[in-house]
């Protein structure tokens, strides 16, 4: 099969065109990451579940009995 010297030059170049496009697409993503940072701002994660520092048997005795209070109602 021959291929076309200019073919053979674009072959051996596409290695490094793929390296600049993930340079080039990398720094797109933080350019666009920084600008929506800047618009929007961010937010603290919290915890949905509030958990009690200090778990003990008794506690977990009291849960216990108030899950069946409501049970019985």
């Amino acid at each position: 099969m021959a291929v076309h010297p200019k073919g053979e030059t674009a072959l051996k170049n596409t290695n490094e065109n793929e390296i600049d496009i993930q340079k080039e697409w990398k720094n797109l993503q933080n350019i666009l990451k920084s600008a929506a940072n800047e618009r929007l701002g961010t937010i603290k994660r919290r915890c949905r579940r509030k958990c009690l520092k200090i778990w003990d048997d008794q506690i977990k005795q009291l849960i216990e009995t108030k899950k069946k209070s409501y049970k019985n109602g």
